[in-house]
C-alpha cells in the first residue's frame, strides 16, 4: 500500500513499532511457559511470613506460564542441627527429581544447609531472599546465586517515640530459635541498639516472666517473632500484653501489632516479588552474578492505638498522618 502523505506514514509507522512491541512481548512470553521453579520454603504452611513471600512468588511466575512447586523444609518446628541437614537432603532429592531451571530460597535455612554443602557456584541458579541482614555469613554472592537481604529499619521507629521514653534502656525479647538470635545480632550491629536486657523463651509461660521482667529492667523494648515459642497463644499473648504493658513497644512484623505500640513493618510480599523478578531475569538469560543483591525497602509504619492509649502516649497528627495503618 502507497503511504500518500506525512500523517499517514506516521500512523504506520507507530502500527508497525505496537506490532513488533506485541511481537517481542509474545516471544518473551513462550520463552518462559513452561519453565520449571521449585521455590524451597524454610519453614511450614501457615507461618505468616513466609505464607506472604510465597504467595508473591506465585503471582508473579505463575501469571508468566512458569510452572511452580513449592517444598517445605519446617525448620521452625524441626529446628536441631541434625534435623535441618535431613531436610536439606530431601529438598536436595526434589531438586534433582523436578530438575527446575531455577530455585528460590527463603530464609536463612535452605541458604546454610542446602546452597552452601551441595549448590555453591554449580550449574543451577539459584535466588534467595529473607537472608537476615548480611549474606557474607555463608560466603555469598556465588556465581550462580543472588538474592534479597531482609533488613529491619526499627531505628526509624525511635524518634517518633522518643518524647514517651522515659530513659534509654532498652529490651529484647523473642523466641528461642537461629533466625531470632541472628536479628538480636543484626540490630547490634547494622542499627547499634545496646540491649540492656536480652531473652531468648523456650515457651510460653517463659515469654510471659520475661515480658513482665521486662516493664521494670528497661525503658522500651523491641519484640520479635514468636514462632519458636512452645505453646504460643496469640489471643492470650495479647490481652497479657495489655494487662501488664507499662513501657514502649516497638516490632518489625505484622503478626506481632497487636503486641506493640509502634512498628516499622517488613514486608513478605517485597521479599517474593524481588525475588521472583530475579528469577525471571535468569530465566530470560541474565547470569546470577551480574544481578546485584538488594534489601527490602518498602516497610510501613503500624501504630496500635490501644496499647498506645494505656501508656498515655498521644501521636501527633503529623505522624499519624505518615501512618499507614492504625490499629483501633
Amino acid at each position: 500500500m502507497w503511504v500518500t502523505n506525512l500523517g499517514e506514514f506516521v500512523v504506520w509507522k507507530l502500527m508497525g513499532v505496537f506490532v513488533l512491541i506485541l511481537l517481542c512481548a509474545q516471544s518473551a512470553a513462550e520463552q518462559l511457559t513452561g519453565k520449571r521453579v521449585l521455590y524451597v520454603n524454610a519453614y511450614h504452611q501457615g507461618y505468616p511470613w513466609s505464607d506472604g513471600i510465597s504467595n508473591a512468588i506465585q503471582q508473579v511466575l505463575q501469571a508468566k506460564g512458569i510452572q511452580l512447586k513449592i517444598a517445605y523444609m519446617d525448620t521452625k518446628r524441626r529446628a536441631t542441627d541434625e534435623s535441618k541437614r535431613v531436610s536439606a537432603l530431601r529438598i536436595k532429592a526434589q531438586i534433582e527429581s523436578f530438575k527446575p531451571d531455577a530455585v528460590i530460597v527463603s530464609d536463612d535455612d535452605p541458604v546454610q544447609y542446602l546452597i552452601v554443602p551441595y549448590f555453591k557456584d554449580e550449574e543451577l541458579p539459584f535466588v534467595f531472599c529473607g537472608v537476615n541482614w548480611d549474606a557474607s555469613l555463608y560466603g555469598l554472592p556465588y556465581q550462580n546465586v543472588t538474592g534479597v537481604l531482609e533488613v529491619s529499619h526499627l531505628d526509624r521507629a525511635i524518634p517518633l517515640l522518643q518524647a514517651h521514653i522515659r530513659g534509654k534502656r532498652m529490651g529484647f525479647i523473642a523466641g528461642d530459635g537461629f533466625s531470632e538470635r541472628r536479628l538480636h545480632e543484626g540490630y547490634e550491629k547494622y542499627l547499634h541498639f545496646k540491649f540492656e536486657q536480652v531473652y531468648f523463651a523456650h515457651n510460653f509461660e517463659e515469654w510471659k516472666q520475661d515480658y513482665l521482667a521486662l516493664q521494670n529492667q528497661v525503658d522500651i523494648m523491641l519484640i520479635e517473632s514468636s514462632s519458636t515459642v512452645l505453646g504460643w497463644n496469640q489471643q492470650e499473648a495479647k490481652s497479657f500484653v495489655e494487662q501488664h504493658i507499662k513501657i514502649p513497644i516497638i516490632a518489625s512484623h505484622e503478626w506481632l501489632a497487636p503486641l506493640m505500640v509502634l512498628g516499622i513493618m517488613k514486608s513478605p510480599q517485597e521479599q517474593g516479588e524481588l525475588a521472583a523478578q530475579m528469577v525471571l531475569q535468569i530465566l530470560a538469560g541474565t547470569n546470577p552474578k551480574d544481578i546485584p543483591i538488594v534489601a527490602n525497602q518498602n516497610d510501613k509504619l503500624y501504630i496500635n492505638q490501644t496499647l498506645a492509649k494505656k501508656l498515655g502516649i498521644n501521636f501527633s497528627a503529623e505522624v499519624l498522618k505518615m501512618t499507614d495503618q492504625i490499629i483501633p
